[in-house]
């Protein structure tokens, strides 16, 4: 007869429990809102949002990219390092008609607060296309020192035939013909 009982007990507890758990739930809410994708480029995947070039066409050699040009404020921002990983850059050349160029860039801003900048020349008479690779970051926020790697593809555009010569800050990258 205890036994009975005990188990009886057991088993309404366990009624109620589960009734009580499916009641207690909250009711639905509205989905949470996504804050709004920032203009400046993520770490490690490139921009949230592709933001206008703010600085027009120059008439000199340089041609500034959209993905990671200089932004407007970055004047305000200290300029740190980027610690390109060797070997693991590259060029790539897509197959498509006219070809499309591009660098892969894979390596290490110094915090996950530095944001990568690259800023592209047009080929000179000799075909040498440069690339200034940098970060910058906002001197008023704190963060954490450990190193942020990236992966990031910049496209460069097309060009007309010939050999050229890609440069990251002065170091040779590599070289195509098309």
């Amino acid at each position: 007869m205890f036994r009975k009982s005990l188990y009886l007990t057991l088993i309404l507890a366990l009624i109620l429990g589960a009734c009580a758990s499916a009641t207690d739930t909250p009711a639905p809410t509205e989905p949470k809102t996504v804050p709004e994708p920032t203009a400046y480029p993520d770490v490690i995947g490139g921009p949230a949002v592709i933001p206008p070039n703010p600085y027009p066409e120059p008439a000199g050699e340089v041609q500034m990219i959209t993905d990671f040009a200089p932004l407007t404020g970055d004047e305000k921002w200290s300029r740190g390092n980027v610690y390109l990983t060797e070997g693991e850059s590259s060029i790539v050349l897509a197959e498509s008609f006219p070809v499309q160029v591009s660098v892969t860039l894979i390596g290490s801003l110094p915090t996950p607060c530095h944001q990568l900048r690259v800023i592209v020349s047009k080929p000179d008479a000799e075909n040498k296309i440069n690339l200034e690779v940098y970060s910058v970051t906002d001197p008023e926020v704190m963060c954490i020192t450990v190193l942020a790697p990236f992966s990031s593809r910049v496209d460069l555009g097309t060009y007309k035939s010939g050999h050229y010569e890609v440069y990251i800050n002065g170091t040779l990258l590599g070289a195509f013909d098309l």
